[in-house]
């Protein structure tokens, strides 16, 4: 049972001299203050006494070193000699920092150790663990518990994190808790979610219209960063990841967007983090700035624990809140009654360490003892969450690397669905809500009529009116923009007619066409009525095609058609037909007074007298 917990209760703006008012990390204690950007760290660099302060990540450490040179801390790093931290070490620096990844912890030891000041370090020196959920998370680095060797022997330790985890190892129960609570909520982050989270991804990088500031996005995997890019075809970009080679291969084309260090004044519309800036810096940007972390069960290390990097990534801006937080993401679809607790899975992984561990043991005897090779094998079985003794080495539970495994599966359960998703983030004291984003579905071409095509066009035009929210974040709207440009007589025959009209008409593309060259020529009959009546006069003789060259100059101006769609063709008897005119047929002498030849007389020719109608149309 752990002795202490201290609880202190802050406002959203207070710092860490508002819960310690002599601005020290309280000796052998573990910080779990709830919130990043607090100050912890400022407050150790900033203590009247020797310190060692472990971070996780040598590009913090290189941050943190270059804000506090005026202290004169010593950055611990590949290229660091225990030779120059002994000299360090007897230097005239008053205060010393000595500032190291969990990695360069032993290089600390051996410098004390070759002169002759172990002692000392270890009464002196107050030893920080800085972002202490590193340890629990962050299993893939072989030598990341290494501070633990020697984390115990100091007079004055402290652990402290924003995310904190409930290390098993009973050491812990010694230490005092202190647990920060805020009455205010840390601000608002709206769950995206969708199947492919590249597929609301790329809506966000297409639409950079939609976000009023830079947007910095958190995305574990530097191969997923380099296809969206490369998907969404964007410039205005910076990828921040580890400076190595294989990074900058994975990146190819978009290695040119690399950048180490963030900086202000290198901030582009779009800014991309690996989980090496996830934790422990400071992001410095404007009120307009959008925060996104992304997340997908397909790509395992994108899948950070939301209680962890997940919750380290969102709050890294300082200063000012974010304009807009978002979480894309899928999940598992699993149902309430399977998502197993943190309780449930750390009691599993007990029985499983436990167990295994005694089997290893009664076999390893077992092979002593009847001459047999023990394998590489079976000591891989248990190596992941044992430790060896030195002189035999029988196996042992470390309640560290356990962790390790309890923490890579409660954050895998927090994907279960959206709703554990949503209740870890209210756990971290951040309002949540949740949009479902779905795909609009595809046309089915292959093998179906043209109508039953138009009629699945005319479901998704209404679907994504009815329902624009569920679409709002995918590339639907150019889906729609595609089908309005691709079929638009079916879509003016549904402006005009609805629905229940091209039901009528079977979704029929020549049924359609048919109806709309009716309605088009239905509209334009006042207008040719008009047009009529100025150019042709009453009771004056005119031929056949007379009428027709005058109607035909109509017909073309006002784009009147017949049902194939070519402009109609003229004929003097549609005057009547369309109550215009009466018409009627008589004979005349043919004004060129040419002679027929059967008569001998002046030739006669038909010729039609427009009257008007007795009602007047």
């Amino acid at each position: 049972m752990q002795t202490q917990v201290i609880k202190i209760n802050l406002k959203i703006t207070d710092r860490f001299e508002v819960a310690f008012s002599d601005k020290l990390i309280p000796s052998n204690s573990y910080l779990d203050k709830s919130k990043t950007g607090l100050g912890m760290t400022y407050a150790e660099f900033h203590a009247e006494r020797h310190s060692i302060i472990v971070i996780p990540y040598t590009s913090i450490i290189d941050l943190k070193v270059k804000e506090y040179k005026y202290k004169r801390p010593l950055k611990i790093v590949d290229e660091v000699k225990p030779k120059v931290i002994g000299e360090y070490l007897n230097s005239d620096v008053e205060y010393k920092k000595l500032v190291t990844t969990p990695e360069g912890f032993k290089k600390i030891i051996d410098a004390a150790i070759a002169i002759e000041k172990l002692d000392w370090l270890y009464k002196e020196f107050f030893c920080l663990l800085d972002e202490a959920h590193c340890y629990a998370v962050e299993a893939f680095r072989k030598y990341i518990l290494m501070p633990f060797d020697y984390f115990w022997k100091f007079a004055n330790k402290a652990l402290g994190t924003a995310t904190y985890f409930p290390y098993s190892d009973p050491r812990f129960n010694q230490l005092t808790h202190y647990k920060i609570t805020y009455d205010d909520p840390f601000g608002k982050i709206t769950i995206v979610d969708h199947e492919d989270p590249k597929t609301i991804l790329n809506h966000f990088l297409t639409h950079p219209e939609k976000f009023p500031g830079n947007v910095h996005i958190f995305y574990n995997s530097v191969t997923e960063i380099e296809k969206v890019i490369r998907a969404a075809g964007i410039k205005d970009v910076n990828v921040y990841c580890r400076d190595e080679e294989r990074n900058h291969r994975m990146l190819g084309d978009s290695a040119i967007h690399f950048k180490q260090e963030p900086r202000v004044e290198d901030y582009k519309k779009f800014n991309f983090y690996s989980a090496r800036y996830y934790d422990g810096w400071d992001l410095f940007d404007d009120v307009k700035t959008t925060i996104v972390l992304v997340t997908d069960v397909k790509v395992k290390h994108s899948l950070v624990g939301i209680p962890y990097n997940g919750f380290q990534a969102i709050g890294r801006l300082r200063k000012v809140s974010p304009h807009k937080l978002y979480h894309i993401t899928n999940n598992f679809s699993k149902e309430d009654k399977d998502v197993r607790s943190f309780d449930h899975i750390s009691r599993n992984w007990y029985y499983q360490a436990n167990n295994h561990t005694q089997y290893y043991n009664d076999f390893k005897f077992k092979a002593l003892e009847d001459k047999m090779e023990e394998k590489q094998e079976t000591w891989n079985f248990v190596s992941p969450f044992c430790k060896f003794t030195s002189v035999t080495k029988e196996a042992y539970v470390h309640p560290m690397k356990v962790d390790q495994k309890i923490c890579e599966e409660y954050s895998h359960e927090g994907y279960s669905n959206v709703g554990t998703i949503e209740r870890q983030w209210r756990e971290m004291n951040y309002e949540t809500e949740v949009t479902r984003q779905e795909n609009l579905k595809p046309l089915v071409i292959k093998g179906v009529p043209k109508s039953t095509v138009n009629k699945q066009v005319i479901e998704l035009i209404e679907e994504y009116a009815i329902h624009p929210e569920k679409y709002s974040h995918t590339q639907a709207d150019i889906t729609i923009g595609k089908l309005r440009e691709g079929f638009k007589d079916l879509l003016i025959a549904y402006k005009l007619f609805k629905k229940d009209g091209l039901e009528q008409l079977g979704y029929d593309d020549k049924a359609i066409k048919k109806a709309l060259i009716e309605h088009s020529n239905a509209n334009q009959e006042n207008e040719l009525k008009l047009r009529a009546k100025v150019a042709y006069k009453v009771n004056i003789p005119y031929t056949t095609d007379g009428i027709a060259s005058i109607l035909k100059k109509i017909y073309a101006d006002l784009k009147i058609k017949a049902h194939n769609g070519k402009i109609r063709k003229a004929k003097a008897s549609q005057l009547e037909e369309l109550n215009i005119y009466l018409i009627k047929k008589t004979q005349r002498n043919d004004v060129g007074g040419a002679i027929d030849p059967k008569t001998g007389k002046i030739k006669r020719i038909p010729v039609w007298i427009l009257h008007e109608f007795p009602n007047g149309n």
